[in-house]
């Protein structure tokens, strides 16, 4: 994916989150002309994964980048906890509740309804979440160019 912006979301496809009017929303939500106005507009994200619609992270620079979800099982042992990647609001992990299992990778401030695209589907339910990784690929322009079998991030997936 290429975002324009510099937030990203992964929900379900029927999640609250996954709307084009998203950024709007969340910018809506604060208060005009406060000095914390950014902190309450992250906030609103935060109280989106909290409430289990999904999770979301900020980037520090453009670029092209990709993700890889892997399911683990819920008696897994291998469910990392270590090296995690923070979410919005400084999370580690969050648990998203999935109504249809196919999940989406959200542009959040691409607002004319192409910011979406398919990255997975698990069966419905819901998952304690956790991402790793880094983003690396701020020089690729062309995600046709990103390197074969790499990823920026892994989102990890336990039913719960």
């Amino acid at each position: 994916m290429r975002p324009v912006g510099l937030y990203l979301a992964v929900c379900d496809e029927q999640s609250p989150m996954h709307t084009p009017s998203l950024a709007s929303n969340a910018w809506h939500s604060t208060t005009r002309g406060s000095d914390i106005r950014l902190f309450q507009f992250n906030g609103y994200f935060v109280d989106r994964m909290r409430a289990e619609q999904g999770i979301a992270w900020i980037l520090v620079l453009w670029g092209t980048f990709r993700l890889r979800v892997v399911l683990h099982s819920p008696d897994s042992t291998q469910f990392p906890f270590t090296g995690l990647a923070p979410l919005i609001g400084n999370e580690y992990e969050a648990v998203i509740t999935c109504k249809t299992g196919r999940l989406v990778w959200v542009d959040v401030e691409r607002e004319d309804g192409l910011g979406s695209r398919h990255v997975a589907e698990v069966p419905p339910g819901r998952y304690n979440c956790v991402l790793t990784g880094e983003e690396g690929h701020w020089e690729i322009e062309d995600p046709a160019h990103y390197p074969e079998g790499d990823e920026d991030w892994t989102l990890h997936m336990q039913a719960i």
